[in-house]
C-alpha cells in the first residue's frame, strides 16, 4: 500500500447510520494497517493505544451457516424445538431469533460476502472493529477458524477503517492445547492488515475469562509470540473480577464480562477503578440484554434501559475503549445486529451512542424517531411455556419489568403516547431523549408523537402481546418509526 493510500485510510471518517438517523461527525481514527515494529521505550497512554475504539464481540453466528433458503437452513433448526437433534426440546429451541434472513447467494465465496455485509453494517454505525471470539485453532474449524479467515478476507476487500481483534475464548479452547501450537496459529494471521494493533505496532490480543488459565501459561504464550516478532498489548475481559489481581502485571487494558444487569454497575465501576489504579486501560462493557432459552433463564434488562445505562456510564467514565456484548451471540440473546425480533433498534441506537462517546458530546438529533421495546408475553403469564419442561427463571436481583417502552428522540417538544387495550399513557416531552412506559397488556400497542393536536408519527408495534405460548419468548422485541419491520431480507 502506498504512503498516500495509508494516509487516506487513516483519515477516512466512519460513516453514520445510512438512513440519516443520527450521523456522528467524522473523526480521524487509527487505521489497523500498522505493521509490527519495535515498541517505543515510553508506553503510549492507553487512550492513544486503544484510540477510543468501539469493538463488538463477534461470536459463532454467521449471517448464514450454509447458504440455504431461510426455511431450510441451520437457523431454522436452531429456532425449532427439534434443534440439534432435540437437545433443546425442553426449552423450545436453541435460540429465539436469527439474523435477518437472506436468499441463497450464487457466488461460491458467499461466506466472505456475508462477512463483507457484517463489516459494512458495523462501520455504518461507527463500530471500529470486531472482537473475534476464537474457540479453536484447528484450520478446519467451521465455527471459529474458517470464519476468522473469511472475516479477514472480507476486510481486505473493503476500503474502510476497521480492525479485527483476536480474542481467545479460555472457556472453550482446550486447556491442554500446546502453547507453541496456539502461538503458531495466532502468528499465522497476525501480519494480516486488518488485525488490530496499537499505533506503535503491538498486537492487541483479547481474551474471554483469562483467569481460567494460570499466569504461567499466559507468560509462555507471550514469550512464544515475542520470539515470532509479536509484542502483545493484552486486553482481556475477565469473567470474575475478584480473580483479576494476579493477572494485572500481564495486562495492558482490561474489561469485565459484566454489565448484563443494572445492579452490577456499581461493582463494575469499582473494578474500573482497580484497573486504572494499576495503570491499565479501561474497556467499558455494554450489553443490550441477556436471554438464554437454552439454559432456561433470563436477566432483566428493563427494555432499552440497560443498553442506554451501559453507554452512559462508559461515556461518564471516559473509557479508553468500549466492548459491545455482542454483535451476534444469539445463544445469549445479546446481539445488536439487525435481527428478526429486535429489528434495527439496538443497532440504530448504537450509532447515536458511539457518536456521543467518540465526540465527547451528545449528538444533535436530526429527525424525530420513535423506538419501542417490549416482550411478546409477560414473564409471569400463567399460560406461557405450556410445553416446556420447566419455566424460565430470572437470574440475579434486578426485579422483573413487564412494561412497554416508547423511547423518543425528538427535535423539539411534543407529546408521546402509548395506546394499548387499557387506554392511553402519555407524557409531554421536551426535545431530546424521553422514555415513556406503560404496563404490558395483551394486544398490539400503538405509538404516537403528537404536536399541536396532530399525530406527526403514528404506528403500531410489529409484535402482539400474547396470553399463551407453547414455549416462552422473553427476549425484548423492538422496532422504530424510522424503519418498517422486516421478516426477511435479501
Amino acid at each position: 500500500m502506498s504512503s498516500a493510500e495509508t494516509t487516506r485510510r487513516k483519515l477516512l471518517p466512519l460513516q453514520g447510520n445510512r438512513r440519516g438517523f443520527l450521523v456522528r461527525a467524522g473523526a480521524a481514527v487509527f487505521c489497523s494497517s500498522a505493521r509490527p515494529r519495535e515498541v517505543q521505550a515510553k508506553a503510549l497512554p492507553h487512550k492513544e493505544a486503544l484510540g477510543r475504539r468501539v469493538f463488538a464481540h463477534w461470536h459463532i453466528f454467521r449471517r448464514s451457516f450454509d447458504n440455504k433458503p431461510p426455511q431450510q437452513d441451520l437457523y431454522a433448526n436452531y429456532l425449532s424445538p427439534a434443534a440439534l437433534g432435540g437437545k433443546y426440546r425442553g426449552s423450545g429451541g436453541f435460540i429465539r431469533e436469527r439474523p435477518l434472513p437472506r436468499s441463497p447467494l450464487a457466488s461460491p465465496d458467499w461466506s466472505v460476502l456475508d462477512m463483507v455485509h457484517d463489516i459494512r453494517a458495523a462501520v455504518a454505525v461507527g463500530i471500529d472493529g470486531f472482537q473475534f471470539n476464537i474457540g479453536s485453532t484447528k484450520q478446519d474449524s467451521y465455527l471459529y477458524w474458517l470464519p476468522l479467515l473469511d472475516m479477514l478476507a472480507a476486510c481486505e476487500r473493503l476500503d474502510v477503517t476497521f480492525s479485527i481483534m483476536l480474542s481467545l475464548d479460555c472457556a472453550v479452547l482446550a486447556r491442554d492445547l500446546p502453547i507453541t501450537e496456539l502461538a503458531d496459529a495466532l502468528a499465522s494471521v497476525a501480519k494480516r492488515i486488518p488485525i488490530a494493533r496499537t499505533p506503535d505496532g503491538r498486537l492487541i490480543l483479547g481474551a474471554f475469562a483469562p483467569e481460567r488459565w494460570p499466569v504461567t501459561r499466559w507468560r509462555q504464550l507471550f514469550a512464544e509470540l515475542a520470539a515470532k516478532g509479536e509484542v502483545v498489548y493484552f486486553a482481556p475481559s475477565f469473567l470474575n473480577g475478584s480473580e483479576a489481581f494476579p493477572y494485572l502485571p500481564l495486562v495492558d487494558a482490561a474489561s469485565i464480562w459484566g454489565g448484563n444487569r443494572s445492579s452490577q454497575f456499581a461493582a463494575i465501576e469499582s473494578f474500573a477503578l482497580l484497573i486504572r489504579a494499576a495503570g491499565k486501560g479501561w474497556i467499558a462493557p455494554v450489553w443490550p440484554q441477556d436471554v438464554r432459552p437454552k439454559d432456561f433463564w433470563y436477566v432483566e434488562a428493563g427494555n432499552s434501559r440497560l443498553f442506554r445505562q451501559g453507554w452512559e456510564r462508559a461515556i461518564a467514565a471516559d473509557a479508553d475503549a468500549v466492548a459491545i456484548a455482542t454483535w451476534n451471540d444469539y445463544s445469549e440473546g445479546s446481539e445488536i445486529q439487525p435481527s428478526t425480533s429486535i429489528q434495527h433498534a439496538f443497532y440504530d441506537l448504537t450509532a447515536f451512542f458511539v457518536g456521543w462517546y467518540k465526540e465527547r458530546k451528545q449528538p444533535s438529533i436530526a429527525k424525530d424517531v420513535l423506538f419501542y421495546f417490549h416482550r411478546v408475553e409477560s414473564t409471569d403469564a400463567q399460560a406461557g411455556g405450556s410445553l416446556q419442561t420447566s419455566r424460565f427463571t430470572r437470574r440475579f436481583d434486578d426485579p422483573e419489568s413487564n412494561e412497554i417502552e416508547l423511547l423518543g428522540f425528538l427535535t423539539s417538544a411534543g407529546r408521546l403516547e402509548i395506546e394499548t387495550s387499557k387506554g392511553i399513557v402519555n407524557v409531554d416531552a421536551t426535545g431530546g431523549i424521553t422514555s415513556l412506559r406503560a404496563p404490558l397488556v395483551l394486544g398490539r400497542p400503538t405509538f404516537r408523537l403528537v404536536r399541536s393536536g396532530k399525530a406527526e408519527i403514528s404506528f403500531a408495534s410489529a409484535y402482539e402481546v400474547r396470553a399463551e405460548s407453547q414455549y416462552q419468548d422473553l427476549l425484548y422485541h423492538s422496532g422504530s418509526s424510522d424503519r418498517p419491520a422486516i421478516a426477511s431480507s435479501d
